[in-house]
């Protein structure tokens, strides 16, 4: 499977799937609902099988940070530098608060 090829709706079927078989650890946070106090300094996707909380995330290094969630993913204090990228595919609304900001040279694409 290409990378972006499934939507976070199919990836929390399948990881539905995988923990209901034993496959997934439970203890391990595959899928989250919140992303809080983060520095990403390395390509990173987060998924979330309901709303994405966002809030006191950086993105730097020329990286890529990939945001997906089934419903709405809402930032807050989340800063991309520049020469990275933030991604969001959300199957609802993106909604951004205070202290959302993409710096001279950093990139955002949104995906639907």
């Amino acid at each position: 499977i290409e990378k972006g090829m499934l939507s976070s709706y199919h990836l929390c079927k399948i990881y539905s799937r995988f923990q209901e078989h034993g496959l997934i650890d439970p203890s391990q946070e595959v899928v989250v609902t919140s992303f809080v106090d983060k520095t990403v300094n390395k390509d990173r996707t987060v998924i979330s099988c309901a709303d994405l909380e966002v809030q006191d995330v950086t993105v730097i290094n020329n990286v890529e940070l990939t945001l997906k969630a089934v419903n709405n993913i809402n930032l807050q204090n989340v800063i991309v530098k520049s020469g990275a990228t933030l991604i969001l595919e959300a199957g609802g609304k993106i909604r951004y608060g205070a202290g959302f900001k993409v710096e001279s040279g950093g990139a955002m694409r949104i995906i639907r």
